[in-house]
C-alpha cells in the first residue's frame, strides 16, 4: 500500500511538472540568465499562449519570432499574461482575429512591469461580440515596455481602446510605435492608447479614430450614481484622441495625420489626447479633427483647473509666534547688554530674521485677503 502511494505521489509530480514546462514544439535552450524560446509556426504561438495563463511562467524567458506567422487556420486566443521578452526580431503576425467575450484583448491580454514586447508587426481585427472594455492591437492592458511596434487592422470597443494599447499603465512604456487603420468606440479612444497613466514617446498615428458615428450604448448593469456622474456616462463620445482618449502621463515627440472624430458629435476631442491632465511636449497634429465641444487639434481639453487655498487663520497664528519670538529676543539683548559683542550680533541676527519672515507672512496674508476679495 505504502509503495502504491509512493507511484502515485510521484506520477502527481510528474504530471504538474510537466504541465508547467514547455512542449517539445517549444523547447528551451538555457543561457546563463535566462531561457530562450523560438517560436516558428502559428501552433507555437497557440501553445505559448495556454502556458501563460500562469503569471509566473513566462518570467525571465526569451521569446524570439523566427518567421511571419499567419494566425488565419489556427483557433487563437489572446496570451493571457507575460513578462518576458518577446521579441518579434522584425516579423509579422497576421490574420489576427479576437472575437472577444471578455474585457482586456489584444495580441497580449496583459503585459506585466517586467514585460517587454518589441520588433513585432501585427495585422488582424479585435471585433467583439458584445459591449467590452479595454482593448488594444498589442495589448489590452501595458504595465511593461512596448517598443517599435506596429498594429495594423480594426478596432471596434466600448470604452478604454487603442491600437497599440487599451489602457497603458503608469509604469507603462510605448515607444517608437505606430498604427494604422480603424479604431472606434464610445469614451477613451486613441491611435496609440484609450488611456494613458505612463508614457507615450515617439508614436505615431496614420489610422482613423472615430470617424463614424457611433451610437451611445448603455449597460444597464452598471447604472449607478457614481456611473451616472462620470464622463462615460455622457451621452455622446467623449475623450477622443489620435495618441490618446485621455492621458496623465506623458506623451512626447509624437505624431498624428490621421482624421479623428466625427462632425457635431463628440467631446472633449483632440489630435494627440482628447483630455489631459499630465505632461504634453513637442507634438504634432497633421489630421482632420472634428467634434461637437471642446475641440482641438493639439487637445481637446487641457487640465487641471489649480486653485491654492490658503487658511487665513493659521496665517494670523504664525504672525503671532513670530511676533511673540521676537519681542523675547529683543528683551534678552536688553537684558544682556554687557555679553560680548560676536554673541550679541549672532542672537540680534536671530532677531532680525524672525522679523523678516513676519514680513513675508503678512505679504502672503494681504495677498490672500485681496484674492478673496
Amino acid at each position: 500500500m505504502k509503495l502504491l502511494n509512493k507511484l502515485l505521489a510521484l506520477l502527481l509530480c510528474l504530471i504538474l511538472l510537466f504541465g508547467v514546462c514547455p512542449p517539445a514544439a517549444l523547447a528551451a535552450e538555457e543561457t546563463a540568465d535566462r531561457t530562450v524560446i523560438r517560436i516558428r509556426a502559428a501552433d507555437d504561438l497557440a501553445e505559448l499562449a495556454q502556458l501563460c495563463t500562469l503569471d509566473s511562467w513566462s518570467r525571465d524567458k526569451t521569446i524570439l519570432l523566427e518567421q511571419d506567422i499567419d494566425l488565419s487556420h489556427v483557433e487563437f486566443s489572446a496570451i493571457p499574461s507575460f513578462g518576458g521578452t518577446f521579441d518579434g526580431q522584425g516579423h509579422t503576425i497576421t490574420g489576427l482575429r479576437l472575437s472577444v467575450l471578455s474585457d482586456t484583448c489584444g495580441l497580449f491580454r496583459y503585459i506585466q512591469s517586467s514585460g517587454v514586447v518589441q520588433n513585432l508587426r501585427v495585422e488582424g481585427s479585435i471585433l467583439p461580440k458584445s459591449t467590452k472594455n479595454m482593448l488594444g492591437g498589442i495589448a489590452g492592458n501595458n504595465a511593461g515596455t512596448i517598443q517599435r511596434c506596429q498594429f495594423r487592422g480594426g478596432i471596434v470597443g466600448y470604452s478604454t481602446a487603442g491600437g497599440i494599447a487599451g489602457i497603458n499603465e503608469a509604469s507603462g512604456q510605448i515607444i517608437n510605435c505606430n498604427f494604422s487603420g480603424t479604431v472606434s468606440g464610445e469614451h477613451y479612444i486613441g491611435g496609440i492608447a484609450g488611456q494613458n497613466l505612463g508614457s507615450i514617446v515617439r508614436c505615431e498615428n496614420t489610422g482613423s479614430v472615430n470617424i463614424n458615428e457611433i451610437a451611445p450604448s448603455l449597460d444597464q448593469d452598471r447604472i449607478d450614481l457614481d456611473y451616472l456622474s462620470s464622463t462615460e456616462a455622457a451621452p455622446a463620445t467623449t475623450d477622443i484622441g489620435g495618441i490618446a482618449g485621455f492621458s496623465s502621463g506623458v506623451i512626447q515627440s509624437c505624431l498624428n495625420s490621421g482624421p479623428v472624430g466625427y462632425p457635431h458629435t463628440g467631446y472633449n476631442i483632440g489630435g494627440i489626447v482628447g483630455r489631459q491632465t499630465g505632461y504634453l511636449d513637442s507634438c504634432i497634429n497633421k489630421g482632420l479633427i472634428q467634434g461637437r465641444k471642446d475641440v482641438g487639434g493639439i487637445a481637446g481639453q487641457m487640465e487641471p483647473q489649480l486653485m491654492l487655498k490658503y487658511d487665513q487663520n493659521t496665517l494670523d497664528r504664525i504672525w503671532t509666534e513670530l511676533d511673540v519670538l521676537e519681542s523675547m529676543v529683543d528683551g534678552f539683548l536688553e537684558n544682556t547688554s554687557g555679553a560680548a559683542d560676536q554673541l550679541t550680533g549672532k542672537i540680534q541676527g536671530v532677531s532680525d530674521s524672525a522679523a523678516t519672515i513676519k514680513n513675508a507672512v503678512t505679504n502672503l496674508s494681504n495677498a490672500v485677503t485681496n484674492w478673496a476679495d
